[in-house]
């Protein structure tokens, strides 16, 4: 299904592929790319996450949400943040440039109001993805 979890690495720092480069490029000129159903691997969010860079040269966040129209979009955050946009519903999962497999306080408080059980993390360096429970 859509951002399964996969276990499987990226094997280092490999060329970004031509889809993760596509939706780079749109990202950076709109800040949020619609993704339409099938199109979306946790491989392709973490190249996207793992070759988008801040000013100062940092991994940036990406956030993959769905919509209140059902959309699943993607957006570019900053290095150690994501934006969550205005009609999202849920947080299907976002990534951790830091390679920190473990939701930070932040990401607990959005996924309560949400009211989700769980969300996934993606590390960028590894293309590691985990779907992780959230703290009641």
């Amino acid at each position: 299904g859509m951002l399964a979890a996969e276990e499987a690495g990226m094997g280092g720092a490999s060329a970004i592929s031509p889809e993760a480069f596509s939706y780079l490029q749109a990202l950076e000129q709109s800040g949020r790319v619609v993704a339409p159903r099938g199109t979306l691997s946790a491989r392709i969010v973490a190249e996207i996450s793992g070759a988008a860079r801040t000013s100062e040269g940092l991994a940036r966040e990406v956030g993959v949400f769905r919509t209140t129209g059902g959309e699943r979009i993607l957006t570019l955050g900053k290095s150690r943040s994501v934006d969550v946009p205005f009609d999202a519903v849920r947080v299907i999962g976002h990534t951790h440039p830091s390679g920190n497999l473990l939701f930070s306080s932040a990401d607990i408080s959005v996924l309560r109001a949400f009211g989700q059980k769980s969300s996934i993390l993606i590390d960028p360096n590894t293309g590691r993805a985990v779907r992780l429970v959230v703290p009641r």
